[in-house]
């Protein structure tokens, strides 16, 4: 195309460009495109709308609602647990890190959950309990009701955090210290729980850490949890992370040394490096580090003193 006018060289590429994956479609036009613009603009308004009304609609279900039992409740293992209940439906309201309603989801007796319409999940989370010992996060309300019992029994309350959902765990837990996920069939729990970057950990069965407790008891819950968070393994139940390459190794600790987090459990403290041992200085100073001044009053007698002379 080099040797082409630069009207030929428009039209070659132009003909270039209108075969998109096999199909010849027309290039569009500038008023196309400002079109097109308008209308992605028009939708993102729309969207930030359908926000503002769920988030409105929560705000007026809370005030609304009242403090009592619930069927789903007593079918997750909790008979004597009260919660907010709207129009027979258990409410749980989601906010944002700044604690500003978004949104919410209700549970029907049967166990239905659903979402208000238009409201955003991303980034929205329920805080269970106001503990500043550390913060867990998992996905759902049955399974922090569980966590907090087991933990009450080993007298290690925390902060747990429900995001609702295993794709949103990589948002709520960004300042997390571990995260319990639900055991998949097809392992989404456990694969974003590992991308959090946090422990972790998930039941050896299919189902929930609600589930194991249901079916063994709050002790065995117990147990695992101690196991996982206070021994301070990373993945249990055959789903293992892919090793690191040596070069992206982290250097072993001392053996013997270990050292304490905020929550009390044993961490292994690194080895401080070897201090190298000092150099000579070889500074020489320039031109712009030398700093002239006026000579003051009595310095050319202490030049002779220190000389041997004397006036």
């Amino acid at each position: 195309m080099d040797g082409l006018a630069s009207t030929e060289r428009r039209a070659v590429y132009g003909r270039l460009m209108e075969t998109v994956w096999g199909r010849d479609l027309p290039l569009p036009t500038p008023q196309q495109r400002i079109r097109r613009a308008k209308r992605r603009k028009e939708a993102r308004k729309e969207e930030v709308d359908r926000h503002r009304r769920a988030a409105e609609r929560a705000q007026a279900m809370i005030e609304k609602c009242e403090w009592k039992l619930h069927q789903y409740l007593a079918d997750k293992g909790f008979p004597e647990q009260k919660w907010l209940v709207h129009d027979g439906l258990l409410f749980i309201p989601i906010r944002d890190w700044k604690l500003n309603i978004m949104s919410a989801q209700t549970i029907s007796d049967e166990g239905e959950k659903r979402f208000l319409p238009g409201g955003r999940i991303t980034g929205g989370r329920y805080t269970h309990g106001r503990s500043r010992s550390g913060i867990w996060v998992v996905e759902g309300l049955a399974t922090a009701l569980s966590v907090a019992e087991a933990l009450k029994r080993m007298e290690h309350e925390v902060s747990i955090k429900v995001s609702f959902s295993a794709a949103n765990l990589l948002n709520v837990a960004r300042r997390g210290d571990f995260v319990v996920a639900d055991h998949d069939p097809n392992q989404v729990g456990a694969s974003y729980a590992e991308r959090t970057g946090c422990r972790w950990w998930m039941p050896p069965e299919r189902g929930d850490a609600n589930d194991l407790h249901q079916e063994r008891g709050i002790e065995e819950l117990m147990l695992h949890l101690r196991e996982a968070f206070f021994v301070e393994k990373t993945a249990v139940s055959g789903f293992q992370p892919k090793p690191e390459p040596e070069s992206k190794k982290k250097p072993s600790a001392v053996p013997g040394q270990l050292g304490r987090v905020g929550n009390g459990s044993p961490r292994p403290v690194k080895s401080s490096p070897t201090p190298s041992p000092k150099r000579p200085s070889t500074f020489a100073p320039s031109f712009g580090d030398v700093i002239m001044r006026a000579p003051k009053k009595g310095d050319d007698r202490r030049k002779r003193e220190n000389h041997g002379e004397s006036q």
